[in-house]
């Protein structure tokens, strides 16, 4: 099936499918995915079972193109390529507010792995496949920023991994937890300075830890 059309336009066929994606978006994140069914889904985007399964054989097959289409991997690609030239530490603070307004617009994806991430294995194995590919994007930029000397060797998934789990952990419990004092932007910039004081290229070991560049 073409996605879309020479002049731009897309094709019927592919509207119907990006409605069912969206649709399915929703259902998953209200319902969760082991109630949603294909005629819940259906329902939503005004569509009979039959035509859905046309498009998507299965539920998980769904679920996989929500992740592909609503996850945040192409969007922290295309941001690392247009703004990596900048200095680390304004990077890395740009970066994660942007990925804190990503997954604002997004919060139904994040629903839906925190709601059944490990209790249910498709969702577990989206979530976890999400994460394999979305990571080392990110982990690479600081691998070149150390060996360009702009950090100093460290871990760089421990580093990545603090850094995005602490975003998504701040979007998600906003609601339930909120910050005191500060906006979201200026917990992230907070934290971003806290993280750069250990990770500038000037500042010595400490506390006997292996700063080797993983």
């Amino acid at each position: 099936m073409s996605a879309s059309k020479t002049d731009g336009r897309i094709t019927k066929g592919e509207a119907t499918r990006q409605r069912l994606v969206s649709a399915a978006l929703k259902v998953f994140a209200e319902l969760g995915f082991s109630r949603a069914t294909i005629k819940d889904i259906g329902a939503a985007a005004g569509v009979s079972p039959a035509l859905l399964y046309h498009y998507f054989p299965s539920k998980e097959d769904l679920l996989n193109a929500v992740v592909e289409r609503f996850g945040p991997i192409g969007d922290v690609r295309r941001f690392i390529e247009q703004y990596e030239a900048l200095p680390a530490a304004d990077f890395i603070r740009k970066l994660a507010r942007h990925f804190y307004d990503l997954l604002g617009e997004r919060l139904d994806l994040v629903r839906i792995f925190l709601r059944e991430g490990t209790s249910n294995g498709s969702v577990a194995d989206a979530w976890r496949g999400m994460i394999q590919r979305g990571l080392p994007i990110i982990q690479g930029y600081f691998l070149r920023q150390v060996l360009m000397g702009r950090l100093r060797p460290h871990n760089t998934e421990v580093t990545v991994r603090a850094l995005s789990t602490t975003i998504v952990m701040l979007r998600f419990s906003e609601n339930v937890f909120p910050l005191q004092t500060l906006t979201g932007h200026q917990f992230i910039d907070e934290f971003i300075d806290n993280l750069m004081a250990g990770l500038r290229p000037d500042i010595p070991e400490i506390f006997g830890h292996n700063t080797a560049a993983s």
